[in-house]
């Protein structure tokens, strides 16, 4: 017997991320992250070495063609 792990990610309303996005914006905010999966992905660069993240790169886009 296996484990089988995976993520559901659920997708946020558009009505939300409008919101979210016009509250930034009065703020002055010129970038809006939302979620915390979200926000985890985007320090990655900052976390990882350069060789990881050239390798992850490289991996997330190598059947693209």
């Amino acid at each position: 017997m296996g484990v089988e792990r995976s993520i559901q990610l659920e997708n946020m309303p558009a009505e939300q991320v409008a919101r979210l996005g016009f509250s930034a914006w009065q703020k002055g905010r010129p970038v809006v992250i939302t979620g915390r999966l979200n926000r985890f992905l985007v320090s990655l660069p900052r976390l990882l070495p350069r060789p990881w993240m050239t390798g992850l790169v490289a991996r997330a886009f190598r059947n693209r063609r």
